[in-house]
């Protein structure tokens, strides 16, 4: 699955970078587009991970043994979204 979207992407970076970017550079251009591509799917897809971790697994675990206050609550949230973001 991966390695097919990374494929994909290559192909659209490429393809870009051949119609517009054609006399400059088109080699790194190209890798420029297709890293910042992956990097943002990647980063998207981290930040859903740490959301559901957040939402299913730390907040319920934390409740079940003792009841957190709101700032505990919004601190909890600020680190978990620091670390998976």
């Amino acid at each position: 699955m991966t390695i097919t979207l990374m494929s994909l992407v290559s192909k659209i970076a490429n393809i870009i970078t051949r119609e517009k970017f054609d006399d400059i550079t088109p080699v790194s251009t190209g890798s420029i587009i297709t890293f910042i591509i992956i990097f943002c799917i990647a980063s998207l897809i981290t930040c859903w991970i740490g959301q559901w971790l957040y939402n299913n697994v730390l907040v319920k675990t934390i409740t079940i043994f003792k009841p957190i206050t709101f700032l505990q609550f919004i601190g909890l949230y600020i680190v978990t979204h620091i670390l998976f973001c």
